[in-house]
């Protein structure tokens, strides 16, 4: 319900709880390759990776980098300074990601 939520309103506060809830799953169970979808981003952005996925049959790249102490995420050719400001800031076609959550398919890290 949170991610429907998230869809009609990015409140950074809903975001925030999104992660906590991302980061207490895989606390207590082990990260599915084959069965993931936006929010996983939290989890996977927190070390260097490259994920791709689908919206509207086009494919996308997020690139979580090590950057000094801290991993920042390249997407669509911008640079973010984490994960957090991609939820935050990130859009495609003029719409934030979250509001496009039912949307994006196809997600895989490479």
């Amino acid at each position: 319900m949170l991610a429907e939520k998230l869809e009609t309103d990015q409140f950074f506060g809903d975001l925030n709880v999104m992660k906590w809830l991302i980061e207490d799953l895989y606390t207590i169970e082990d990260f599915d390759r084959a069965d993931f979808d936006l929010y996983d981003l939290y989890y996977l952005c927190e070390k260097p990776v490259t994920v791709r996925f689908r919206y509207d049959d086009k494919v996308y790249t997020v690139e979580a980098v090590q950057e000094s102490e801290m991993v920042a995420v390249k997407f669509d050719g911008k640079w973010f300074k984490t994960v957090d400001d991609l939820f935050k800031k990130a859009e495609l076609d003029g719409v934030r990601l979250p509001a496009l959550y039912y949307k994006l398919y196809g997600f895989e890290v490479m």
